[in-house]
């Protein structure tokens, strides 16, 4: 018997859509999950890994993005696509290991991310992720770098010095 559980009714929440743009994350946790088999009877089941990432910048930071990916990495064969799982840990990691301790390294990384909007069987519109890409600073953060003291005032150490970081 149920004592303490709160049940929520969906149809209360508000779904925000977000405008197609790239935005910098930070994934925040992976879980475990089920989704439908791709091109299987209706109810057949696979495992998935729940990625949720939060956007750190911009208008819209602490926004809550969802992102589920079969987990088997993969390359791809000659002229087909690799997985997503293979793609977000090139992009987060800059490498594709095949382990458990890989994924979870993921946690608290920062990543960039397309975002797109589509509209479902139910006519409601939705944003989904499209693809993952390297964040161009890794970790570092603006506040994180140093102010170098009687630096000439010439000399540039804007956002062009990080590169490559």
């Amino acid at each position: 018997m149920l004592k303490s559980i709160s049940i929520q009714n969906q149809e209360d929440r508000e779904y925000v859509i977000i405008p197609d743009d790239m935005y910098v994350c930070e994934i925040k946790d992976l879980e475990e999950a089920k989704q439908q088999k791709y091109q299987a009877p209706e109810g057949t089941l696979e495992e998935a890994i729940r990625i949720k990432l939060v956007i750190t910048e911009g208008e819209f930071k602490g926004h809550t993005l969802v992102k589920q990916v079969r987990p088997q990495i993969g390359k791809g064969f000659k002229g087909g696509s690799p997985s997503n799982l293979y793609l977000f840990l090139d992009a987060v990691l800059g490498y594709a290991d095949a382990s458990i301790e890989a994924v979870n390294e993921t946690i608290g990384k920062q990543v960039r991310v397309i975002v797109k909007s589509k509209t479902g069987k139910d006519g409601r519109v939705y944003n989904y992720i499209d693809s993952f890409m390297k964040n161009k600073r890794g970790d570092i953060k603006k506040e994180d770098i140093p102010i170098i003291e009687n630096a000439d005032e010439n000399q540039n150490y804007g956002d062009e010095s990080l590169e490559g970081i």
